[in-house]
């Protein structure tokens, strides 16, 4: 399964300037249970974060699930998908905001244990 989405705000008159940021994601399944993250609004998100200059996704994504979950051992596998976020931005006047993230199936190597939460979930 891949997707390409691309999810837009419709109040987007006006737009001076477009802010671009790039992230990669993790989906860590391990025994039908997703990996989620708890962010500071208190939402869920998969663990990952944006992408540095000079770094490749699957750099970006070793680094990212090591930095939010304590998970030291991600095996970055297929990429399934990109979602792209348009918006007006929160903090600049008249300009869009543009989020896209890179969604890649990923692996825990171990079977180190790590103080969160798994959201069980039923496969087909």
């Amino acid at each position: 399964m891949n997707f390409d989405t691309i999810i837009e705000d419709p109040l987007q008159a006006n737009v001076e300037r477009t802010i671009e940021r790039v992230a990669i994601r993790a989906i860590i399944m391990v025994n039908n249970r997703i990996l989620l993250i708890q962010s500071s609004r208190g939402d869920f998100k998969f663990p990952g974060g944006g992408l540095e200059e000079n770094e490749s996704h699957e750099e970006c994504l070793i680094r990212e699930v090591r930095e939010e979950t304590g998970y030291i051992h991600c095996i970055v596998n297929d990429k399934v998908g990109t979602v792209t976020e348009k918006k007006m931005d929160e903090y600049i006047n008249n300009a869009l905001f543009q989020m896209t993230s890179h969604y890649y199936l990923c692996d825990l190597a171990t079977d180190e244990k790590q103080p969160y939460n798994w959201l069980g979930t039923k496969l087909n």
